[in-house]
């Protein structure tokens, strides 16, 4: 599982995510390996218009052979942190 990171928001309270490290798998069968996947579902710990909250990322692996045996899903979970770190400005007239 990828380590925790920390992604910061733009001037628009907007969390790009496409650089957060992805997890990897290697898949292997005695024989004939089938279907295989990778993915993930994110649970997010606040509101996101708030502007800092944590994503808890679960990875999910799933491996089949072709002769219909499946191996137990393999799961982690990888934090990511969201941060607002622009300080707030003020205009007096």
């Amino acid at each position: 599982c990828p380590a925790p990171s920390t992604v910061y928001v733009d001037a628009d309270c907007y969390a790009d995510l496409s650089g957060v490290a992805e997890a990897t798998a290697d898949f292997h069968d005695n024989c004939v390996l089938g279907a295989t996947s990778l993915t993930y579902s994110d649970a997010v710990t606040a509101s996101i218009s708030d502007g800092c909250y944590t994503i808890t990322r679960t990875w999910t692996a799933t491996a089949s052979d072709a002769c219909g045996n499946h191996a137990a899903d393999a799961t982690c979970d990888q934090t990511i942190h969201v941060e607002d770190n622009t300080a707030p400005t003020i205009d007096l007239a």
